[in-house]
């Protein structure tokens, strides 16, 4: 399991499979291991990544 956590003032998007998810500040997304993930954000942002 894979999660990821955003930090700062912008969102983060993430695709995955055709489907876009967007985390705000402090939000946590979780995905499981081995999936193929894109990221982006209209700005500079800081992510925490983290597999269990």
């Amino acid at each position: 399991l894979g999660m990821i956590e955003t930090y700062g003032l912008v969102p983060l998007t993430v695709e995955k499979d055709g489907r876009i998810f967007t985390g705000n500040p402090g939000d946590c997304l979780f995905f499981q291991n081995g999936a193929k993930l894109t990221f982006g954000s209209p700005n500079k942002v800081t992510v925490f990544y983290a597999t269990h």
